[in-house]
């Protein structure tokens, strides 16, 4: 327990459980039988490790995902087709972007509003959901192609069938938190700056 309480709810839910569902399929996909014949500190380590090796191949297929659609849904306010916001909204963030820092907003600058906006628990939450979809995606893209690749059976065609529905329920529900990401994001952004400016207002 103590050395759950050293961990983050990040690492546990999107690095954490997928590494144990990683280690379930590899052990599964050769025959290995180390959940039967290993110690269960030592799983759980390994476990870690590897969801910490996920994450890391996750950020090369999330990369590819995301040019598919313009780049991430945070980048989405910078282009008017494709924004989740109205474009009075838009506005609205461009301006106060403007006021806050003296700068226009561009996608090298964005990461100033990931800053300022930080502290929201459902920030967190919706980037630790995203974490953990990306990373079952990936484990079934990673095992779909195991499984087609090899293909002796019926079971094979059975697993990547399976793994198949997984990586597109993963893909879909990733994709759906990355959008609610974008939105409480700059919804957060609207809301402290203008709560920062009232305040100024009143002190002058």
């Amino acid at each position: 327990m103590e050395i759950l309480k050293s961990f983050g709810i990040y690492e546990i839910i999107a690095v954490f459980i997928p590494g144990i569902i990683a280690f379930y399929f590899v052990d599964r996909f050769y025959a290995l039988n180390l959940f039967q014949n290993t110690n269960l500190l030592v799983i759980a380590s390994l476990s870690y490790v590897l969801g910490q090796l996920l994450q890391g191949v996750a950020r090369l297929i999330e990369g590819i995902y995301w040019k598919f659609w313009g780049g991430i849904p945070t980048v989405w306010i910078l282009n008017k087709r494709k924004s989740v916001f109205s474009n009075e909204f838009r506005e609205r963030i461009f301006k106060l972007f403007k006021d806050n820092y003296e700068l226009e907003l561009n996608e090298k600058n964005l990461f100033l509003i990931k800053e300022f906006a930080n502290d929201d628990f459902r920030l967190q939450i919706f980037n630790t959901h995203y974490g953990l979809f990306r990373a079952l995606s990936t484990i079934s893209i990673i095992f779909l192609v195991g499984y087609l690749f090899r293909c002796r059976n019926l079971t094979d065609i059975a697993m990547a069938g399976v793994l198949l529905i997984i990586a597109i329920i993963s893909l879909h529900r990733m994709h759906t938190f990355s959008i609610h990401y974008a939105k409480r994001l700059f919804s957060v952004f609207v809301e402290k700056s203008e709560k920062r400016h009232f305040k100024w207002v009143q002190k002058a």
